[in-house]
Parts: C-alpha cells; structure tokens; sequence
C-alpha cells in the first residue's frame, strides 16, 4: 500500500511546521554562554536536547499515523478505548503470532493474508 499524493503531502507539511516550530522555540531559549561560544562557535547555539526532541517525535508519529489511517479508513482516531470481549481461541491465536514473532527461531514476520482467520 502506498501513500495516496495528499496524505505525503499533508505528512511532509505537518513535520515542517512541527520542525520549524521547535526549532524556533529553541532558538527563543538560547542564552549566551561565552566559554561554549568560544569553545565549539557552531554548537554555541544549540539548544536542544535529546530528550525534548523524542517527546514531541512521539507526538509527530501520531500524527502521521493518523494521517495513514485516514486515507484507508473512514473514520480514524489517536487515543481512542476500544472495548468488548473476543472469543478465547481468537486470543489464543493472537497470543500464539506474538510469541512467535517475539521469541521464535526464526521470528515470524507479520502478514495479513496468513494472520487473519478466514471464517
């Protein structure tokens, strides 16, 4: 499956702005640090840490993902409570694909086709 012209479109304006945006936040917190300035000039003003950028990275994915779901589905959702009760041998299925995908020799590989249970 292949991104549809408007969702790359849509995810490469999103990361800009988001980018863009924390760039420019950064910058805004920049204080002068002489002995830094004087030491490594190009770092002087970099203000980010790794952990800043992870945070909000996991937000973008959302977004993106949202993005994905959007062109395949009629209606997507970040952070939305599925509820309801599946049939034991489902979950026994289910349970089954993660062990071996986890811990099998060699990992399964996820596919569709053979994953779902056809009734």
């Amino acid at each position: 499956m292949s991104l549809n012209a408007a969702t790359r479109e849509h995810i490469r304006t999103y990361l800009l702005d988001q980018v863009t945006r924390y760039v420019q936040e950064g910058l805004a917190k920049v204080r002068h640090k002489p002995f830094h300035e004087r030491l490594m000039p190009p770092l002087s003003l970099v203000p980010f840490s790794e952990r800043s950028f992870s945070t909000r990275l996991g937000g973008w994915f959302q977004e993106m993902a949202l993005a994905v779901a959007s062109q395949y589905n009629a209606e997507a959702h970040t952070n939305y409570l599925v509820g309801g009760h599946i049939q034991p041998a489902a979950s026994a299925h289910i349970a089954a694909i993660l062990e071996a995908m986890d811990h099998g020799n060699p990992r399964r590989i996820p596919n569709r086709e053979l994953d779902i249970v056809k009734c």
